[in-house]
């Protein structure tokens, strides 16, 4: 069975940031001098209404007893909500020794990874199948696969994306006609690539990410050449396309849902007598 590390990772990073594989990982800290297996307390996102961030995960159960060629199955509970669940498929192919073994994880529920923007799967329609993929292939390091899915996506979806943003930029900077003329005008190019060369875009200050602009972000990224690049780097790059994209996402719906607050509040100061 090949194993993808030389160095041992711990217990508690492999269940947290390693996603699904059929190749062995060697861990440390998997098992007790009693020869029982640990489950540390984990830190992982609960998408659960009341907590929609990294919160701590407990085991359920106690610790079942330690034996290699045995496949397990092991449940955690958030505890801020104490509804969500996660489960993990784990195998120990060989014995390794007192302080290392090799792991697989063949699984866990729900999949790896912080889930993706409702806002943003909104927005893609029918192709937010391609999204699904381009995100399975993320977390199962096929960096050109994923890489090409957000391309593809990007592409095919550039000026719905635009069309979010001037609708954002009309709140947050209304006087700025400007700035909203320009990116109207973007949507006159049949590629994004094309779009983004030919006029780079100015964007509200709301928009900004870590103070870069996002179309420019996004359109670096999709404009190198991958044939070139190892799948590692692919990987890379298909990892901040989807993050850049996902904050954009979050940071207009929340611009959204703070000027649909405001709205509400100036129309019942108003009606005050």
């Amino acid at each position: 069975m090949p194993e993808v590390n030389e160095s041992p990772v711990s217990w508690q990073e492999f269940l947290e940031s390693y996603p699904p594989s059929s190749n062995a990982v060697r861990v440390s800290d998997v098992v007790n001098q009693n020869e029982y297996i640990n489950l540390p307390r984990l830190n992982l996102y609960c998408p659960n209404g009341s907590c929609a961030a990294n919160m701590f995960f407990d085991s359920i159960g106690g610790s079942p007893y330690y034996k290699s060629g045995s496949l397990y199955f092991f449940k955690y509970k958030c505890r801020h909500c104490g509804d969500n669940i996660k489960i993990y498929a784990i195998e120990f192919p060989d014995c390794g020794d007192d302080k290392v073994v090799s792991v697989i994880k063949f699984g866990e529920l729900p999949a790896f990874g912080q889930p993706i923007p409702k806002k943003l799967l909104a927005l893609l329609g029918n192709d937010k199948s391609l999204m699904f993929q381009g995100r399975q292939a993320e977390n199962q390091g096929l960096g050109i696969g994923a890489f090409s899915y957000y391309r593809r996506i990007i592409e095919n979806n550039w000026k719905l994306l635009l069309d979010k943003m001037i609708e954002v930029t009309k709140i947050v900077d209304p006087c700025n006609t400007e700035m909203i003329d320009g990116l109207e005008k973007l949507k006159n190019q049949n590629q994004f690539s094309q779009a983004v060369k030919t006029a780079a875009p100015a964007v509200p200050q709301a928009l900004l990410i870590d103070g870069q602009n996002p179309l420019l972000l996004i359109h670096k990224a999709l404009s190198i050449g991958i044939h070139g690049l190892t799948d590692e780097k692919c990987l890379e790059y298909a990892t901040d396309v989807r993050v850049v994209l996902s904050e954009l996402m979050e940071k207009m719906a929340a611009l959204r849902a703070d000027n649909l607050e405001l709205k509400k509040s100036v129309r019942r100061l108003a009606q005050l007598k």
